[in-house]
């Protein structure tokens, strides 16, 4: 009993340090440069897509898809001028600029890649972007 204790402690250890390494290593590799000017994460997110791609969907499925994994609860664009939401996440080529509706589209928060492979953070939906994406999300949420 007292083994399976200390495996479980170790193996829980070793979980926590590897995904803290893997933040560091998505920070590094796309060179994640993070501000934020006061987010709260409680409020409706509307992802919108500013990339001007042939699949602008996916981007905006994938980005949707690591915003609700850490809870952030997710609103939508009723009309082109109309959002049903508190802040609006765009998304562009290098940089994920989020706007707050309620407070005249004010920049609240920036999310800038200086990497040309940033792109492909948008795109692809395999096993490991959706982790890369997630690890930013977490890296944008501990910026607090």
């Amino acid at each position: 009993m007292r083994y399976l204790l200390i495996l479980i402690f170790v193996s829980l250890f070793f979980d926590c340090f590897s995904q803290n390494r893997f933040d560091k290593k998505t920070k590094r590799k796309f060179k994640v440069e993070i501000t934020n000017r006061g987010l709260d994460f409680s409020k409706k997110f509307v992802v919108i897509n500013k990339y001007k791609c042939y699949d602008c969907e996916a981007n905006k499925l994938n980005w949707q898809k690591a915003l609700f994994k850490h809870g952030i609860i997710l609103g939508r664009c009723i009309d082109k001028n109309l959002i049903d939401g508190d802040y609006k996440f765009e998304i562009y080529e290098n940089s994920i600029m989020i706007y707050g509706v309620n407070e005249n589209y004010n920049l609240i928060a920036t999310i800038g890649f200086s990497r040309a492979s940033a792109s492909l953070l948008h795109f692809f939906s395999g096993k490991k972007w959706h982790k890369y994406r997630n690890s930013v999300v977490k890296l944008l949420i501990d910026s607090q």
